[in-house]
């Protein structure tokens, strides 16, 4: 299954036909069942708040630009101690999105050092809630820690035994013989 066709805990779809050039506003918030089903996709131990205020400008040659800024409260499992971590992200961002024309289907060829490449609009749809899921995981710590967890490794001292000796077992052998 495409990606395209899995289905967004959190979608919130426009039609590009309702964007003009003057730049339309949005405000979206994920509802309990849908934070509750994007911590369990992120990994998170909650999401308590997930709200985003959008911009939406139609751009020339069939691009989208989607700008924004989003507010995050979550909990996380400290890496440490597992103890819950509690988080709020804030970011702003902007996408661009792209109508895919007629014609085969090109390879995008992308620089390392520019920005990120647009992104495809399917079916004539953008979704606003997944962009907004795709930044709050890009901004996500990868390993929270509770304040004063410790991973400091410590060998085991190893026990104080006697010096090998190579020969030792000969030794008590002749002791044998010679007794």
């Amino acid at each position: 299954m495409a990606e395209s066709q899995l289905e967004s805990e959190f979608s919130r779809t426009i039609r590009v036909e309702r964007i003009g050039r003057e730049e339309i506003e949005r405000r979206i918030e994920a509802k309990p069942d849908e934070r509750a089903a994007l911590a369990e996709r992120l990994g998170l131990a909650s999401l308590d708040l997930l709200q985003a205020d959008l911009r939406l400008k139609r751009l020339s040659r069939g691009r989208i630009a989607v700008e924004g800024r989003f507010e995050a409260k979550l909990t996380q499992l400290c890496v440490v101690s597992l103890e819950p971590v509690a988080a709020q992200i804030e970011g702003e961002f902007a996408v661009e999105f792209v109508e895919a024309g007629p014609g085969p289907e090109t390879e995008a060829v992308v620089a390392i050092d520019s920005v990120d490449p647009p992104e495809p609009i399917e079916d004539g749809l953008i979704d606003l809630g997944e962009a907004v899921v795709q930044q709050l995981a890009e901004r996500i710590d990868l390993y929270p820690r509770a304040p004063g967890a410790d991973l400091t490794w410590q060998d085991e001292k190893p026990a104080i035994s006697e010096p090998k000796r190579p020969f030792a077992a000969l030794s008590a052998l002749q002791k044998g013989k010679k007794g």
